[in-house]
């Protein structure tokens, strides 16, 4: 009986050790942030903006932050590469027909304000509580300029946002003519550039891309100051205390402006076909057809803009540097509505700013084949290699913290100093930092003047038409039938709403 009773004892011992081995094991476990289930790894799809190239390295990239981010926090990444000339139609087709993507590039050719409108997007901000802790310290000054309807819908790709609007020029091209780049160059500048580029068989520029009609115009006139990225919603002359609302088309800038670009095509500076040639300005630009492009103008933006041509690039401001609300839209992350794990999702993008290793992987390939350091911050191509070798690249998505980031030739670890400088120094911000018009109320209006523009501003700013003038004013009348005051009028009632509050 005293035999039974003992075997009963460590029978019942043995059992509460085994209950205390899987409890330690399980809070073992807990400990590891992506070891706290035994569901799968979630596999979060991110989209890459591109130049439409082939990838081949695109699988051995995935495998190499697979490695990294399952043992982390559970999740493993697809790559999804959409060039970016497709993009706006390209995400939209994606949910309509039920594609899923996590990830999102927001404000690059679609204004956010028109994203959320459309359902792309979801709101962040619990998301961001709960998982993205990293995000919120980094972009806590900027979160206001990614506000529509008072939710947070972005997060800024990079929080080093301070930039001017200019152009993107290929150096090389310039150095073999003889070209000089003036530190601020206007349009009288670029007409004697265009006059040289002539001789040689190369045109200036292209006036669109079809998909961001109102960038040469800013760039030309920086004084104006857009209000949304969509330009038909109203600009501000830019002169102190002066708040009007303005219709860009019925200004006198924009007059000389398509006046000009009409010039221009007469003269064989741009090409007189373009909009019927099927060519995409960014692909010209890469092949060496046309000399510039219009761009941001900051030390980032020429450090992730100099590896994504097959020539050495140079970069001049037409304005000066500073934070728009725009600017902080343009160039962001978003969790797509088709999201099945937006939970995830953010963690993964949280993760992404946090771990160097993975940022490094996304926006530079794998060390050896994409690669080779040269100094602490700086590399450059593997030798024998060039551009044009590169079996993964990033063209312009932005994956992670631009301090971790390693940083291509020809920048040197005094410009890479230097840019940090340049980002941790005082910066002038937009008197009208975080106003965003909110269009849902006008949104019949918003819809018939973009038709209008669609079928009215493609041959005016490509300089098809010979009566510019009367173009203009056709213009004028019809965006009038189709509602632009009413647009107006809204949005300088919210912007009188807005700077009260700020001025009280």
């Amino acid at each position: 009986m005293r035999v039974k009773q003992k075997e009963q004892q460590l029978f019942c011992a043995l059992i509460i050790l085994l209950t205390l081995g899987m409890v330690a094991a399980g809070c073992s476990q807990k400990g590891i942030k992506g070891a706290d289930t035994l569901e799968p790894p979630y596999e979060v799809f991110i989209e890459n903006l591109t130049l439409g190239e082939d990838m081949p390295d695109l699988k051995a990239v995935e495998e190499a932050v697979n490695k990294i981010t399952i043992p982390a926090i559970n999740c493993k990444i697809r790559i999804i590469n959409i060039p970016i000339a497709n993009q706006k139609s390209a995400i939209r087709l994606m949910r309509a027909q039920k594609e899923r993507i996590d990830l999102v590039n927001t404000g690059r050719t679609d204004t956010l304000a028109d994203m959320v409108k459309d359902q792309l997007l979801l709101p962040l901000d619990e998301l961001l509580e709960q998982e993205g802790k990293t995000l919120l310290r980094m972009n806590d000054d900027l979160l206001d300029a990614c506000r529509v309807n008072e939710k947070i819908y972005a997060i800024p790709a990079t929080s080093y946002i301070s930039k001017s609007v200019g152009f993107v020029y290929n150096a090389e091209m310039a150095e073999e003519y003889g070209i000089l780049m003036a530190p601020h160059p206007n349009a009288e500048e670029l007409e004697k550039i265009a006059e040289v580029l002539q001789g040689h068989g190369k045109y200036l520029i292209f006036p669109s891309d079809r998909f961001d009609s109102a960038r040469l115009f800013t760039t030309l006139y920086p004084e104006f100051f857009s209000l949304s990225g969509n330009l038909y919603e109203g600009i501000l002359s830019g002169k102190e205390n002066d708040y009007l609302v303005r219709n860009p088309y019925a200004t006198e800038e924009y007059k000389e402006y398509c006046q000009r670009i009409r010039s221009w095509v007469e003269k064989g500076w741009i090409p007189d076909q373009f909009l019927f040639s099927g060519l995409n300005g960014t692909d010209s630009f890469v092949r060496g057809d046309k000399f510039m492009t219009w761009s941001g103008v900051s030390p980032m933006e020429f450090a992730l803009q100099s590896k994504g041509y097959p020539f050495r690039i140079g970069m001049v401001a037409t304005g000066e540097a500073g934070i728009t609300t725009q600017m902080v839209q343009e160039n962001g992350w978003g969790i797509s509505s088709s999201s099945e794990n937006p939970e995830k999702a953010m963690q993964m993008l949280n993760f992404m700013y946090e771990n160097a290793d993975v940022a490094n992987l996304l926006m530079n390939g794998i060390e050896g084949k994409e690669y080779r350091k040269v100094s602490e911050h700086i590399i450059t191509y593997p030798e024998g290699q060039s551009s044009g070798d590169l079996k993964y690249r990033r063209d312009f998505t932005v994956f992670g913290d631009y301090r971790k980031i390693y940083q291509w030739e020809p920048m040197t670890e005094e410009d890479y100093q230097n840019s940090r400088v340049f980002y941790e120094s005082d910066y002038s911000v937009s008197p009208y930092f975080g106003y965003i018009f909110d269009n849902r109320t006008v949104t019949k209006e918003s819809d018939a003047v973009v038709e209008v523009l669609e079928d009215y501003l493609p041959a005016l700013e490509c300089g098809l038409l010979s009566d510019v003038p009367a173009a203009i004013d056709l213009l004028n009348q019809k965006l009038k039938e189709a509602g632009i005051e009413r647009i107006l009028a809204e949005n300088q009632r919210q912007l009188d709403v807005w700077l009260n509050r700020e001025m009280s």
